[in-house]
């Protein structure tokens, strides 16, 4: 015979073709399904969850997870959110991370933040993107505010287009340019600049 072991608090909510309907989900270790939404919730949260951030059609999994977007999930980790904005993304494992964006993905880490659309942050800390289309891998403290950039490293700044920073304290304002190594400024278009981190700072600029 089938049957169904439920310890805890258990949702489950609305009819397959229902419209959306309002409720509470309780605190505490939650297993929750609603049809009407297609999402799925299993977990542990800190507080009531409102129905109206349950994105339609998402899954999440972990400790105090938010999933207000369509067709986005979180499986695993700690204090994540993703964002009404963040359609169609993606949180795998970490803690205290932020999409706000479209089609973003964060694997692991610790606190980092999407602002743009179709980034991806794998692992590292305190990593801030805001600019579309960017790649961090690793390291901790880079922030990306142009599009189409690759970062490895750590306290790096992207302020330009198509670029890429690999190494450390890199501020990169141009566009089409390679910075590696230590402490370079970037401001020059088609550069590729290379420091051993011996002196305070490299810089190429007109």
């Amino acid at each position: 015979n089938a049957r169904i072991h439920v310890k805890g608090n258990t949702v489950f909510q609305g009819g397959e073709n229902a419209d959306f309907e309002g409720y509470l989900v309780p605190s505490g270790s939650i297993l929750m399904w609603d049809p009407s939404r297609g999402a799925f919730r299993s977990g542990q949260f800190e507080g009531p969850v409102n129905s109206s951030d349950i994105g339609a059609y998402s899954i999440g999994f972990g400790d105090d997870v938010v999933i207000k977007s369509m067709y986005s999930s979180i499986l695993g980790g700690d204090n994540l959110v993703i964002e009404r904005t963040g359609l169609s993304s993606v949180i795998l494992g970490g803690q205290t991370h932020s999409i706000l964006d479209n089609y973003s993905v964060v694997v692991g880490g610790y606190k980092n933040l999407i602002g743009g659309e179709w980034s991806v942050v794998f692992g590292g800390r305190e990593h801030n993107v805001y600019g579309d289309y960017n790649v961090v891998l690793g390291g901790d403290l880079n922030e990306v505010r142009g599009g189409l950039n690759t970062v490895i490293g750590r306290n790096n700044v992207m302020m330009g287009d198509f670029s890429i920073a690999v190494g450390s304290n890199h501020y990169v304002s141009s566009n089409l340019s390679v910075a590696l190594g230590k402490n370079t400024q970037s401001n020059d278009y088609y550069s590729i600049i290379y420091s051993d981190g011996m002196n305070e700072s490299a810089t190429r600029k007109p």
